[in-house]
């Protein structure tokens, strides 16, 4: 069946063959927002953060995967994920934490999530997530890494 063709929309979970999202979105600003994600990493001693701004969602999980997967073989033993200014987590984000969890935790690494809004730990929370994931708010984030910069302190 073919569908009609909108020049202004597109279909959630639908694109032709050989399309990136972008490709096909490039007109919709609906789309543009959806697929909005900037990822900043940094190093903090034997720890690597990762700032997630904006959505994580189907359109944008690939580019966190991709951006941990650089710093995964590392000697560095812990992941952070800032998400104090994620704005939005969709079910194909959570399903690639729970991802990430696994492989992190099978190289002998920690996975810490760190600023979760009220809404996406009441999520976690609900279903039982939160007894598997290290969730920290940022003030106890902060006292950790200080604390493991200044042992004396």
């Amino acid at each position: 069946m073919a569908l009609p063709n909108r020049s202004n929309s597109m279909l959630i979970g639908i694109k032709p063959e050989n399309q990136s999202v972008s490709s096909i979105c490039y007109r919709n600003s609906y789309c543009a927002e959806i697929a909005s994600m900037k990822i900043q990493h940094e190093q903090s001693g034997n720890t690597d953060i990762f700032h997630i701004i904006g959505k994580l969602n189907i359109y944008t999980k690939n580019r966190l995967e991709e951006a941990i997967g650089q710093v995964m073989n590392l000697t560095r033993k812990r992941i952070v994920l800032q998400l104090q200014q994620m704005e939005f987590i969709d079910s194909s984000g959570i399903g690639l934490l729970i991802k990430l969890l696994s492989e992190i935790r099978a190289r002998k690494k920690e996975l810490v999530l760190v600023g979760l809004s009220d809404t996406t730990l009441k999520i976690f929370t609900n279903a039982s997530l939160s007894r598997f994931f290290t969730i920290m708010n940022d003030k106890d984030f902060q006292s950790l890494i200080m604390s493991e910069l200044d042992p004396l302190s």
